[in-house]
C-alpha cells in the first residue's frame, strides 16, 4: 500500500508482540505459588503516564510484568505485592472506561491498575474479596457511621468520600477535592459559632464573587441562540488546574503536560 512507513509498521508489530507476551512464571517468589488468574493485560497508571504490561494473581501475591523493559532500580521488569499487604481496593475509571482499580497497601501507598475490560477488573476484585472496597456501598455506610461517632477525623472521612467517588492521587483529572469552608482569613482566632466565619453554602463556588457571577451570567445570556448554553465553561478538576497548584512538588508532570516544554 502506498504511503505505508515500513519502520512504523515494524514498530507496531514489535509493540504488539511485547503487549501479548505472557507472564514468565519463573518470576514467582515462591515456586509453590499457584496462579489464580489467567494472564491479564494491564497498565500501571500514574499522573499523565501509563506503563503497559500484564498482571497475574496467585494465592500469595499480585505480579505485574512490564511489557517494555526494565522498570525497577534492581534491574527487573516485574513488581509484586503481597496480598496480605493489601488493606483496601477501589473501582476506578481509565479515562472514560470503567475498567480500572486501585489497591491500597499497608505502607500508605497505592497502585492504580487499568485492565483491558471491566470483567478482568472484577475478577481481581473477587480474588481480593477479603479486603474492603471503597466503592462498595457497605464500606461507605460503615465510614459514615464511624465518622458520626468521631472514630474518623474530618480529613480521613473526606478522603474516603473522594475515594468512594472515584477520585485518586494517580489521576489528575479525578484528583481528590476538599470543600472550601472558611471565609474568615483575617482573624487570628476563628469563632466557629459565628456565621460569617464560614462561606455561604447556599451558593456554588463560582457564585461567591458577585462580579465574577455577573460576568458569567452575562456571558450565558449571550448564548441564547446556542443549543446548550452554560454558566461555567471550565471544570475545577482539570489536569492543568491541578498541576498549577502542584507544580512545585510535581514539576516533572507539568513538563509532561506541556509536551516537555515550559511555556511563558
Amino acid at each position: 500500500m502506498k504511503g505505508t512507513d515500513p519502520n512504523l509498521d515494524c514498530a507496531n508489530v514489535i509493540e504488539e508482540e511485547l503487549l501479548d507476551r505472557k507472564f514468565d512464571c519463573s518470576n514467582f517468589v515462591d515456586v509453590r505459588e499457584q496462579p489464580l488468574s489467567h494472564n491479564l493485560t494491564c497498565n500501571i497508571l500514574t499522573p499523565l503516564m501509563s506503563s503497559p504490561g500484564c498482571l497475574v494473581v496467585t494465592n500469595d501475591r499480585l505480579y505485574f510484568q512490564a511489557a517494555d523493559g526494565v522498570i525497577l532500580s534492581n534491574d527487573t521488569n516485574v513488581i509484586n505485592w503481597l496480598i496480605d499487604d493489601v488493606v483496601a481496593t477501589a473501582r476506578r475509571y481509565d479515562e472514560l472506561y470503567d475498567r480500572a482499580m486501585e489497591i491500597f497497601l499497608n505502607d500508605n501507598t497505592s497502585v492504580l491498575l487499568a485492565f483491558g475490560n471491566s470483567n478482568d477488573r472484577e475478577l481481581v476484585l473477587n480474588l481480593l474479596h477479603q479486603v474492603p472496597c471503597h466503592t462498595d456501598q457497605l464500606f461507605l455506610k460503615d465510614a459514615v457511621e464511624q465518622w458520626s461517632q468521631d472514630s474518623l477525623s474530618n480529613f480521613e472521612y473526606l478522603l474516603i468520600l473522594n475515594s468512594a467517588a472515584g477520585r485518586t492521587f494517580h489521576d489528575l483529572s479525578r484528583y481528590p477535592v476538599f470543600p472550601w469552608v472558611i471565609a474568615d482569613y483575617t482573624s487570628s482566632k476563628l469563632d466557629l459559632k459565628v456565621a460569617s466565619t464560614f462561606r455561604d453554602f447556599s451558593k456554588p463556588m463560582g457564585a461567591l464573587n458577585p462580579d465574577r457571577l455577573k460576568y458569567f451570567t452575562m456571558r450565558m445570556a449571550s448564548m441564547e441562540e446556542m443549543d446548550s448554553p452554560f454558566l461555567y465553561g471550565t471544570h475545577y478538576s482539570a489536569p492543568g488546574y491541578v498541576l498549577y497548584y502542584l507544580v512545585r512538588c510535581m514539576p516533572e508532570h507539568m513538563l509532561c503536560l506541556q509536551n516537555v516544554r515550559f511555556f511563558f
